[in-house]
């Protein structure tokens, strides 16, 4: 055999040599990787708030300020025992028009609401853990996204659906009950690029379980 054949052999045997330790290093690192960086991303957090909007502002008194109930769902990923990151859904319940309907003989049939407001947003949010105060343990939150009206046909405002961005802050106070389940308390104000609906105060309840 000629020098120059007995090279490719040589190379070709080198590699074959050299692919079995490289597969299987490869994979003893992924089987050893793989529950690390599984472990490095936390389970998240499923949160349900059920509450109520006031202090609605509104440049037409008695108009779309009286506020009502509110609900949000967030998936949240913990990070350090310090932070929560994530996204979240929510409904706002704005206020009404209402209006005394009068009958045909001038007697009052009750009053009537002639129109709603509803704000439906959807947002990034952040929580920031503080120190344990009481019972519980005191956090900051706080959330920025996109907001869309529904409803609130009224003198001012452009009705039926129109959209703004909002920014939140709020303070709230958690309590775990058990391994999975956690309550809290909350109290926000939530300022909206809206030229009629700018700005509102709201309290919740939330429930937090981890997945």
């Amino acid at each position: 055999m000629s020098r120059h054949a007995a090279v490719p052999k040589l190379a070709m045997s080198l590699a074959m040599s050299l692919a079995t330790p490289l597969a299987t290093s490869l994979a003893v690192a992924l089987a050893v990787l793989a529950p690390v960086r599984a472990a490095a991303i936390p389970a998240p957090q499923l949160a349900a708030q059920l509450g109520r909007t006031f202090a609605v502002s509104s440049p037409d008194e008695g108009w779309f300020d009286q506020g009502g109930f509110s609900g949000a769902i967030s998936l949240l990923w913990p990070w350090e025992d310090r932070f929560r990151f994530g996204v979240q859904g929510s409904a706002s319940d704005l206020g009404s028009v209402d209006r005394e309907h009068a009958l045909g003989d001038h007697s009052s049939n009750g009053v009537l609401t002639v129109s709603h407001r509803m704000a439906w947003s959807g947002a990034w949010r952040v929580d920031a853990l503080g120190p344990r105060v009481g019972f519980g343990r005191s956090y900051a939150t706080g959330h920025y996204g996109f907001v869309r009206f529904q409803g609130g046909a009224a003198a001012g405002s452009s009705g039926g659906l129109n959209s703004a961005m909002e920014g939140t802050l709020g303070l709230g106070l958690e309590r775990p009950l058990a391994t999975r389940h956690t309550i809290g308390l909350a109290l926000t104000h939530t300022w909206m690029s809206d030229s009629y609906s700018r700005r509102f105060a709201g309290g919740a309840f939330e429930w937090r379980w981890r997945f």
